[in-house]
């Protein structure tokens, strides 16, 4: 048995998410900016990124394992060893989630992502989001300075403002954009790269059945 951890991610994405909207529909908690609703988002973008590393990672180790493993078996040889070449490279030393998506469609001839397309800008703007979770770095906020180049990136993604947030005066980036639709932004966003470029692969994604697993009802 091989273990391929984006099942586990993919699923924990889609669960942290769910939790978040739940979270959000609640009218009794003592502050608007609810620490439990905010740590589900946080931890949603995170962990949707991480699926990402993951599911592309699987690939390029079947790859590199030999043709009986779950992806390799699937693949047509030469592009098989172009991936397993690549993956004993760089290993070692991978650079962006990005640059791995693109490196794969390069070596498999198969057509490269448009940086133009929402896909792609969906994408980045994840990315550059949870860069900005895990290297924070305090800043000061006001409506009187100029919004934060992040702030406008995530403005245009047009997901849902934090519902809990309505009607207080608080500046748009963190506190109205981190919440439910944000959650389900990151993990829509994640989830539609990884299907677009093994579709365009032509691989069956090993995480594919965690659709068939319905989220359960949990306390919030």
């Amino acid at each position: 048995m091989r273990a391929y951890l984006s099942w586990n991610l993919l699923y924990s994405a889609r669960h942290l998410a769910a939790m978040a909207a739940d979270r959000e529909k609640l009218e009794d908690l003592p502050s608007p900016i609810d620490p439990r609703g905010r740590a589900y988002v946080l931890s949603t973008v995170i962990t949707a990124i991480t699926f990402l590393d993951a599911a592309i990672n699987e690939v390029y180790k079947d790859a590199a394992d030999g043709p009986e493993t779950s992806y390799s078996r699937r693949m047509p040889v030469q592009m098989r060893e172009r991936f397993a070449k690549m993956w004993s490279l760089t290993n070692s030393g991978w650079r962006s989630t990005l640059e791995r998506y693109e490196m794969g469609l390069l070596l498999a001839d198969a057509q490269p992502l448009d940086r133009g397309t929402e896909l792609y800008q969906d994408f980045d703007a994840c990315v550059r989001l949870r860069n900005w979770i895990v290297h924070n770095r305090p800043e000061r906020r006001g409506h009187h300075l100029q919004e934060p180049n992040l702030s406008k990136v995530l403005r245009s993604r047009n997901f849902e403002s934090n519902a809990l947030m309505k009607g207080q005066g608080n500046v748009w980036f963190p506190d109205h954009a981190l919440g439910a639709g944000c959650a389900k932004w990151a993990i829509d966003s994640a989830r539609a790269l990884a299907d677009e470029w093994t579709k365009r692969l032509d691989l069956e994604p090993v995480y594919g059945s965690v659709d068939e697993h319905q989220l359960p009802p949990e306390a919030v």
